[in-house]
């Protein structure tokens, strides 16, 4: 896991929450141009990348990801998830976020899943990024094969903790395959993902 931000005073308060979720270590914390030099020997699974404040979130965005073989977390206002999005980054959190629910975070991100926090703003990210093709009532992205699982399981109407008991992950990185799946059909209940997933072929009777 790799913290980068831009002051040490950030940095260790970056990291410190990193640590204080479970199961996550930060192998480096480093400011945005020291990227370069920590990334090929440390080789991290994530970077988790402060742009609180930023006036330049997509370039900020783009710098680091070109120094990077890992996906991206940014930390942000919520005014900037929709440039830090088409920068690249994998997922976008707001500063403060809880301890848990940014380990959740991370833990969705590795295992391929984009995420927004809080949950309720994927939506409006989503449709801000692509109007057109939710007006057509098509999945802005494909669901990845979890994702695809997790409708299926929505489908059978498996509440949040049921959905994390099956999938052996957390009641939070459950959530956030939730917000995943809305996010991308384009819906706002599960109902709604569950008729869309067949109207689509998602999901077979």
């Amino acid at each position: 896991m790799l913290v980068v931000a831009a002051g040490t005073m950030a940095q260790a308060g970056l990291a410190a929450l990193v640590e204080s979720a479970a199961g996550l270590d930060v192998a480096a914390s480093v400011g945005p141009g020291s990227v370069r030099d920590v990334a090929g020997q440390l080789e991290p699974d994530i970077c988790l990348l402060d742009l609180e404040g930023s006036r330049d979130v997509e370039s900020a965005v783009a710098g680091v990801l070109a120094d990077l073989d890992c996906p991206l977390v940014v930390v942000a206002e919520a005014r900037a998830f929709r440039a830090a999005m088409e920068a690249g980054a994998a997922g976008v959190v707001t500063p403060g976020i809880p301890a848990g629910s940014l380990g959740a975070a991370l833990e969705a991100v590795g295992q391929g899943v984009g995420v927004v926090y809080p949950p309720g703003s994927l939506l409006e990210v989503r449709a801000a990024a692509a109007p057109g093709e939710q007006a057509m009532g098509r999945p802005v992205e494909a669901l990845s094969p979890r994702e695809l699982e997790v409708l299926r399981l929505l489908s059978a109407g498996l509440t949040n903790q049921q959905l994390a008991a099956t999938l052996s992950i957390s009641e939070h990185t459950a959530k956030f395959h939730v917000s995943a799946v809305l996010g991308k059909l384009g819906v706002q209940s599960r109902a709604e993902a569950v008729s869309t997933g067949y109207r689509l072929g998602l999901l077979t009777v």
